[in-house]
């Protein structure tokens, strides 16, 4: 049946705003005001916007096919631990910016960083608190082995008892 209109399109249709005081459950009962859950997909035409917090719960996977625009507040993607992997193909040139909105590579990180594993370039690194590169590597400033602080160029602090320079 229609309510105010004479051809309703579908066996339910209504012409015009509505206002419901409760819930809208498609699909699935739900008695929770002001909530709109359905058991199956749930198609958009237009934005889906958010006043408050916006929640995307899923145990499959979770695609969007346009850009997600976010303009205040934290943006935070998350999931369980071993859940599967954070896939970043970025909507423009395909760099992917950490601390900066002008990414100058594939991954620009302004700021500090902190990893509790190794790190590999070029190279996979699974040793903790370790830095591997497959091939040559440029310091532009001084280096330190075994110090924080080094004074030259070239600063190794070796620990008391070992040599502090070995070749072979």
């Amino acid at each position: 049946s229609g309510h105010c209109t004479t051809s309703p399109s579908q066996l339910f249709s209504v012409s015009g705003n509505g206002y419901l005081t409760g819930g809208l459950g498609v699909g699935v009962a739900t008695s929770t005001a002001g909530v709109l859950q359905t058991s199956g997909n749930a198609l958009i035409g237009g934005n889906l916007m958010s006043a408050g917090t916006l929640t995307v719960n899923s145990i499959a996977s979770s695609t969007f096919s346009g850009p997600l625009v976010h303009s205040s507040g934290n943006f935070i993607i998350s999931g369980a631990a071993a859940a599967g992997a954070l896939l970043l193909n970025p909507y423009n040139d395909g760099d992917v910016g950490i601390g900066t909105t002008t990414p100058s590579a594939l991954l620009s990180v302004a700021g500090e960083g902190y990893f509790t594993g190794g790190l590999g370039i070029g190279i996979v690194n699974n040793v903790s608190g370790t830095l591997q590169t497959k091939g040559a590597a440029t310091v532009g400033g001084n280096l330190g082995v075994g110090t924080t602080t080094p004074y030259a160029i070239l600063s190794v602090n070796a620990p008391a008892g070992t040599p502090s320079f070995a070749i072979g």
